[in-house]
């Protein structure tokens, strides 16, 4: 992950849908959770966030797609290891996209560690851009609408949290203000009567 999580919640807070895209586009997954965690606190809008989601993920597969495409097998084999796309793994899939390039894209969406490898081996074996879109985007769609959603109820979950832990810390000064006055009432009664004896 490029950013912390802190910082990443910060700069969705502070700049909401301007920040939102270009962050979808590098880290897709966790700034959608993100984005659904601030919706339900009423920060951001759930359609934007979930719009914006679908496109930074489908802008960002075309990028790896464009650089399987345009840079081919030798820019792969250079670059590729940075962003996890290596020789093996290309040769792996090579022969998946011949008999089964639906199944191999949904694959690699729903894997972190194969998606980059993927996503760029679709545009070295030149699979036509329309089809990859398409692909590419039904899985996109329910990706993006799962981690915008779990963040949307992790963040009511949080407010319930925060609800329950209020009524705990409320129900400790109680409990301690009664044990005070448990313990020093009577004693201060005792000292009274004692005095009067």
């Amino acid at each position: 992950m490029i950013f912390s999580l802190q910082s990443l919640i910060a700069l969705e807070m502070q700049y909401q849908y301007t920040f939102l895209f270009p962050a979808m586009v590098i880290e897709g997954p966790i700034v959608a959770f993100i984005g659904g965690f601030l919706v339900s606190l009423g920060y951001l809008q759930f359609g934007w966030v979930y719009f914006f989601a679908v496109l930074g993920d489908l802008v960002g597969d075309t990028i790896l797609y464009l650089v399987g495409r345009f840079g081919g097998a030798p820019l792969l084999r250079r670059y590729g290891s940075s962003f996890g796309v290596t020789a093996e793994k290309v040769e792996r899939l090579k022969h998946h996209f011949t008999h089964h390039r639906t199944r191999t894209i949904f694959f690699g969406k729903a894997t972190h560690g194969f998606g980059a490898a993927v996503l760029a081996t679709a545009g070295a074996l030149h699979m036509p851009y329309a089809e990859f879109l398409v692909t590419n985007l039904v899985f996109t769609a329910f990706k993006s609408f799962l981690f915008v959603g779990l963040g949307f109820f992790a963040g009511h979950a949080y407010e319930r949290a925060n609800s329950v832990l209020n009524i705990i810390a409320l129900g400790t000064v109680f409990l301690a203000l009664l044990a005070i006055l448990v313990y020093l009432v009577p004693r201060k009664l005792r000292k009274k009567y004692r005095s009067k004896l």
